[in-house]
């Protein structure tokens, strides 16, 4: 084990790094979307069938099987630049914030929530399994989360804060097996 040189995570295993999220982010593609402004999403929008708003419940839920906030088609390609897409990690930004999930490449065509960030990494750099659980079972992005919480009565993450994330690193790692 070694120092990370970062209080709140502590030491780290010999090999491992510390990085900005941002800089596990995918180049060459929207890697960063918030989502819609709420305006653009409102509730005579909402359907009871068509495709999908993937909202907080899906998240921290893990649930990509059943909703019950849809759009129409017409809807949707107005929001298309929102869109939702296999291995999209999708990461909750208002009350229970920093939690996250990825979508299967099975998942329902759908649109973000107004309360959804999602995001893109290279799995070349970090598998999204160990991403989302250094996310979901660990202190050291919670933490973080929460210090950077711009709020006064409900907590919200925001994207310039969610890139500064610091996370510890493994080595290059394509599979959880792998490291």
């Amino acid at each position: 084990m070694k120092d990370s040189g970062i209080k709140w995570i502590g030491e780290i295993p010999e090999g491992w790094g510390v990085t900005k999220l941002k800089y596990v982010f995918k180049k060459n593609c929207t890697n960063l979307r918030v989502g819609p402004f709420g305006s653009a999403l409102s509730g005579n929008d909402i359907k009871e069938e068509g495709n999908w708003i993937y909202n907080q419940r899906c998240v921290l839920d893990n649930n990509f099987s059943t909703n019950d906030s849809f759009i129409d088609d017409k809807k949707f390609n107005q929001l298309k630049a929102f869109a939702v897409n296999p291995g999209d990690i999708l990461i909750t930004t208002r009350g229970s914030i920093g939690k996250v999930a990825i979508v299967p490449d099975d998942a329902p065509k759908g649109i973000l929530h107004p309360c959804i960030i999602k995001f893109v990494i290279d799995d070349n750099i970090l598998n999204k399994k160990i991403l989302k659980y250094l996310f979901n079972n660990t202190n050291v992005i919670q933490e973080q989360i929460k210090q950077k919480s711009n709020s006064t009565t409900i907590d919200v993450i925001y994207s310039y804060n969610l890139k500064e994330i610091v996370l510890p690193l493994p080595p290059t790692c394509r599979t959880a097996e792998d490291c």
